[in-house]
């Protein structure tokens, strides 16, 4: 499909062309391909973890916290957040993050906590 059409696309939609699928070079043919066999898995990914950090800023806002979204590490994301306000950002970052997108496997998140990243985990 990819070699036909010249682009792959996200469940989201979004478009990556890869011209290297018409390449005659076999080395950039074959990046091409590892790029069309990819984009879908990664580019969806992306598209879900920005959809869930949108929701997860919106809901922040919303709520008046003080808490703030730091960092994106693939799909994890890094929140600093007062000890008064733990438990409820918790269930917001999970219900954004599950909630981000339906998919016939369900997301499942897993929350780690500590006073840095490494801790966290």
């Amino acid at each position: 499909e990819a070699r036909e059409k010249g682009f792959v696309t996200t469940i989201f939609g979004r478009k990556r062309p890869v011209p290297e699928l018409r390449s005659r070079n076999p080395n950039i043919r074959a990046l091409g391909e590892r790029i069309a066999i990819n984009t879908p898995i990664q580019g969806s990914a992306a598209d879900i973890i920005k959809k869930a950090m949108n929701s997860l800023y919106r809901a922040l806002k919303e709520r008046g916290l003080k808490s703030r979204m730091v960092l994106q590490i693939h799909d994890e994301l890094l929140v600093e957040t007062p000890e008064d306000e733990k438990e409820e950002v918790k269930g917001l970052v999970r219900g954004c993050m599950e909630g981000a997108c339906e998919l016939t496997v369900p997301l499942k998140v897993e929350i780690g906590e500590g006073r840095n990243w490494r801790e966290a985990h």
